[in-house]
């Protein structure tokens, strides 16, 4: 998961599918369940198979369903493709995913009340990559507002699991394509609350996460640190931001967690 900030939801139809690689993310996520009606999953997943037969794009994962995941899976062990999970709600769920992932990277999407609070226990399960937060479906659940300031604890919650299981954490979807005050509130919160990266559903979304979640980026992280040695001064601007040696410090470990496996 290193070095993903963007990762974009596709819903596995034809013309949307055909436009992975053209849209900037820095991964995608082909949906094979909320986007898709219950009437034309089984061909999702054949367009999907298609699709990915064909396919070079890196970092492509695939949102299964909860119900029939292990087809799912196994229909797509054969591709390079991580895994997304919904409704997951404990570190038990999902029992015959260790046997089918085989290394895989997999996203826990956390969307329930009982989901986060065994936030901890999920993060902590070896084969569970990264968290990403489902807020829609949260917010239902708890008959409260999807809002910035409603969210910050959940949020606040969900990012301390998982980094305290050095794990990587995805924050929630934003839903108001023309609301950009809302988006721009959002990103801020998830940078200040440590997340990594954060959901997208529409391509508009993508440069935004991108440009918010730069330190994110082990290359620009790089570049930062490789202008500042060679400054030469103990407070160096660059890119219109000032930064000091307890700034580099922190970008240091910040890329030596980036660049653990995951």
């Amino acid at each position: 998961m290193k070095g993903i900030r963007s990762l974009l939801f596709v819903p596995a139809e034809e013309r949307r599918l055909n436009k992975i690689g053209q849209t900037g993310a820095d991964g995608h996520i082909i949906d094979l369940e909320d986007s898709m009606r219950d009437d034309d999953k089984d061909a999702a997943l054949e367009r999907t198979v298609h699709f990915l037969s064909g396919c070079k794009v890196k970092n492509i994962f695939v949102r299964v369903n909860r119900h029939r995941y292990e087809i799912e899976i196994k229909t797509l062990q054969n591709y390079n493709v991580g895994f997304m999970l919904p409704k997951i709600e404990s570190g038990l769920d999902y029992t015959h995913v260790p046997d089918l992932v085989k290394g895989r990277r997999v996203i826990a999407l956390i969307e329930t009340p009982r989901a986060l609070i065994n936030a901890d226990s999920i993060a902590s399960v070896p084969w569970v990559s990264a968290l990403a937060f489902g807020a829609e479906d949260f917010s239902v659940a708890m008959n409260m507002r999807n809002s910035v300031n409603a969210l910050s604890i959940p949020k606040t919650l969900l990012a301390l699991a998982a980094k305290a299981n050095r794990k990587r954490v995805y924050d929630t979807p934003c839903f108001h394509l023309q609301d950009e005050k809302t988006f721009d509130a959002e990103l801020e919160q998830a940078v200040d609350l440590g997340f990594d990266g954060k959901l997208a559903i529409h391509p508009k979304q993508v440069e935004g996460i991108n440009r918010a979640f730069m330190l994110s980026d082990p290359q620009y992280i790089k570049y930062v640190i490789g202008i500042y040695e060679a400054s030469g001064s103990a407070v160096c601007e660059i890119d219109g931001r000032v930064y000091e040696k307890l700034h580099i410090d922190r970008m240091r470990r910040m890329l030596t967690e980036t660049e653990r496996p995951s």
